[in-house]
């Protein structure tokens, strides 16, 4: 199954998707080693902010370190960053709050990694 990182509007912009659970990319996972994996909640917001408040994206990892390591790689391009990760049972999981800033967009159309799964 291929995950889409980005997807593009009319215009050729590349905004991310929240409403998919990210993966390393170009990593293959077998189903084995995937039911180690957690999905770890990470807050993101954009680098230049209006707002504190923060965007959930979901991320399979096998830690907390990984999980941050892997959200950072993928929200680069859009000049965002890693403000909370949250591993699954915290009382604070998948918790938003206030009005975060719009997500930001790129128009870098080398921008488009897929990520592989078994």
């Amino acid at each position: 199954m291929w995950y889409n990182i980005s997807i593009f509007n009319q215009r050729g912009v590349s905004m991310l998707d929240l409403n998919t659970t990210f993966s390393a990319p170009g990593s293959i996972t077998t189903p084995n080693l995937r039911s180690f994996m957690s999905t770890f909640c990470v807050g993101i917001r954009n680098r230049i902010a209006n707002s504190s408040s923060l965007h959930n994206m979901y991320v399979k990892a096998k830690d907390l370190d990984e999980a941050a390591a892997i959200a950072s790689l993928l929200i680069k391009p859009y000049d965002m960053i890693v403000k909370s990760v949250v591993a699954p049972g915290d009382e604070i999981y998948g918790l938003d709050e206030g009005d975060p800033d719009p997500l930001p967009t790129t128009t870098r159309s080398t921008f488009h990694i897929n990520t592989k799964e078994f």
